[in-house]
């Protein structure tokens, strides 16, 4: 979901103009790639830590493991804050205008604005929810390819999915910041829960799934 897509698309269809299109399409890459950035910047995090050894040299520092973990999240936050201001008053202000300068303005601009206020929430939960499964990803496979993967597909394909569901498609689709914030909360709670005992007794973890002690002590093949 991404702010300017939503609310052109909504001025095109209610002003029966197709204008803006070329502005969409780049917005929407414009956002798609920022949040490919993103995940690659989250998943790398701890995923590199790791295996240099320095997210264990972290924990053995007189830090509580949650101020380390929220010490990479400010840290994206940092990275992609001024990115992510630049971007949404680069795609807002030609909404604004657009909606300005239509005719029937008052309706459409109305509808305008809240398309656009709910695109641009749906566009702050994706990214908060890429940034801490992202990190956590990064942290339980080893593999950085599979990180990302699963954090995209989590976040980006699984909601655009949704679409193929008879009748509650768009229902469901529109739902989205919601799967972001519970994606995020998911995370969020892994990393209470077994941050920083993942790192030291892995053999407990696979996948960042907790192993039960029947399965670990089963012989490998």
């Amino acid at each position: 979901m991404i702010v300017m897509v939503g609310a052109s698309l909504a001025t095109s269809l209610i002003s029966s103009s197709y204008q803006v299109a070329p502005v969409i399409v780049i917005g929407f890459f414009v956002n798609l790639l920022l949040k490919f950035w993103v995940g690659v910047v989250a998943c790398q995090s701890f995923n590199e830590m790791r295996k240099t050894g320095e997210l264990e040299l972290l924990l053995t520092m007189p830090l509580q493991p949650r101020q380390i973990v929220q010490g990479q999240i400010d840290s994206i936050q940092h990275i992609f804050e001024r990115p992510l201001i630049w971007i949404v008053t680069a795609q807002v202000i030609p909404v604004a205008l657009a909606l300005f300068f239509l005719p029937d303005a008052a309706e459409t601009f109305v509808w305008g604005i809240i398309v656009t206020l709910g695109v641009f929430i749906s566009l702050l939960t994706d990214l908060r929810a890429i940034a801490w499964l992202g990190l956590w990803n990064g942290l339980a496979y080893s593999k950085m390819h599979v990180a990302l993967g699963r954090t995209i597909f989590m976040v980006l394909v699984i909601p655009w999915l949704t679409f193929i569901v008879p009748c509650a498609g768009v229902v469901l689709m529109l739902g989205s910041p919601f799967h972001s914030l519970s994606l995020a909360n998911k995370a969020e709670s892994r990393f209470r829960d077994r941050f920083p005992r993942i790192v030291s007794d892995p053999g407990a973890f696979k996948n960042g799934k907790p192993v039960s002690a029947k399965d670990r002590e089963r012989p490998s093949p």
